[in-house]
């Protein structure tokens, strides 16, 4: 870190900085021992894209509850299932996070201090959001899922791993995989690493970015008989292209992973933490009654113990709200984070908030 204050006369200072900080990298997690040595099946209410019924609630492991994998299986673990590891073999490395600030701080009379500084941070190698979004290699190319409508994609063909999942000379004992079933979705072929039924997970990208930039105005009137106030005003904004950090499975963060997984750089945008204005102050007014103020100078002594010596303080914050994640209620989009388009001029319906909210219609076209 480095910095400076430059004091160019009796009432004017001029002040500056920068600094380098490194963030905690996510790949901190050495002793987990990985999803074969845990056992978390999967319930198939189905097989066949819904033609047919497979698991009910009252039995969702008609083959049982499998035990965990362990080293049964050595370098084929997981085959037949999804892995969801947490490792990597990808380089791992902190966030880089920069700051920079120049302002200029002026007194005038009756104590009152203005300062404007210009305030900015940078930050790059974040953790791409969430447990769900860039941790997930498994994912159909956007070049070959164009190919194909969403219904396709589920449909069965012939799985050409059933022979390693059944039949004499099977080498898994995996009840609960479906790969031991003559058909597999479609989908699960067209992916990098069909052998997973499903994901195949590492450490979030450590590539996400941020930009922040900002003019802060402090103010403040220091102690005087009657009035005292401080408070700042900041007019900022903030862009990045992952808002949700290594936490997206907290309340609905996780509508802000990526559409598409190949195609990061089109998640550049404002950030979902942005807040264009803000405003805080804090007043303290000391009441003008009792002995040597304005009113009741020469009251009594009793008397000033009960109306002199009063004051009134408030705190206020006042802030722009932050953008508003919609999600989809049914996404179609495989292997994605589908998100709504505007279709129509008219955002809102015209019904207010109140009312949506009390008739449960929506407020948002």
């Amino acid at each position: 870190r480095l910095g400076f204050a430059w004091h160019v006369n009796p009432t004017t200072v001029v002040r500056g900085g920068a600094g380098v900080y490194y963030g905690l990298n996510v790949a901190t997690n050495y002793q987990y021992p990985g999803t074969a040595f845990s056992a978390s099946p999967s319930v198939f209410f189905t097989k066949d894209n819904y033609q047919t019924r497979y698991a009910t609630l009252k039995d969702p492991f008609p083959t049982g509850i499998p035990k965990p994998e362990g080293q049964k299986y050595g370098k084929l673990a997981e085959w037949g299932l999804s892995n969801g590891n947490n490792l990597d073999w990808e380089s791992a490395r902190n966030a880089e996070i920069y700051q920079w600030n120049l302002g200029i701080q002026q007194e005038f009379p009756w104590k009152i201090v203005l300062g404007i500084d210009y305030s900015a941070n940078r930050s790059t190698h974040l953790p791409w959001g969430g447990y769900t979004s860039t941790s997930n290699r498994n994912f159909i190319a956007s070049a070959v899922r164009e190919q194909y409508t969403s219904d396709k994609l589920y449909n069965l063909v012939n799985n050409p791993f059933q022979p390693l999942f059944s039949g004499p000379n099977a080498i898994f004992n995996e009840p609960e995989s479906r790969y031991g079933d003559p058909q597999i979705p479609l989908i699960n072929l067209l992916r990098p690493y069909p052998q997973f039924d499903g994901t195949f997970a590492g450490l979030p990208k450590l590539a996400a970015a941020s930009w922040y930039n900002s003019m802060q105005v402090r103010f403040q009137k220091r102690e005087s008989e009657y009035l005292t106030f401080e408070g700042n005003y900041t007019w900022s904004k903030e862009e990045d292209d992952s808002s949700v950090g290594f936490n997206a499975f907290v309340g609905s963060l996780d509508s802000g992973d990526p559409q598409e997984l190949d195609n990061l750089k089109a998640e550049w945008s404002v950030s979902a933490n942005d807040a264009t204005n803000r405003l805080e102050a804090a007043v303290v007014a000391q009441l003008p009654f009792g002995r040597g103020k304005l009113l009741g100078s020469g009251i009594s002594r009793p008397l000033d113990w009960v109306v002199g010596g009063w004051q009134g303080t408030t705190l206020m914050s006042f802030q722009s709200g932050t953008p508003l994640p919609i999600a989809m209620s049914n996404p179609r989009l495989a292997d994605g984070n589908q998100r709504p388009d505007v279709v129509c001029r008219a955002v809102k319906t015209g019904m207010s908030m109140h009312h949506a909210g009390f008739t449960q219609q929506p407020y948002l076209n």
